[in-house]
């Protein structure tokens, strides 16, 4: 993994208790904010620092349900 790069992972469970991971991807910023609409998941990017080294700070990613 590179240094620019975040590793997003969401998990799911019907009873707390057992979880299955169903999204795992890095992403070019941190991943700040998280969505489910209608099987899909959307991830807010965000910057831990005021700088411009993460240039895709501030968009939403669709991924979509596998």
């Amino acid at each position: 993994m590179e240094s620019n790069q975040f590793r997003a992972a969401v998990y799911r469970s019907k009873d707390l208790f057992s979880w299955e991971q169903v999204v795992d991807v890095l992403m070019p910023a941190v991943p700040y904010s998280f969505e489910i609409l209608n099987g899909k998941y959307y991830l807010g990017l965000g910057n831990p620092v005021l700088d411009a080294q993460y240039r895709d700070s501030g968009t939403v990613w669709v991924i979509e349900d596998s």
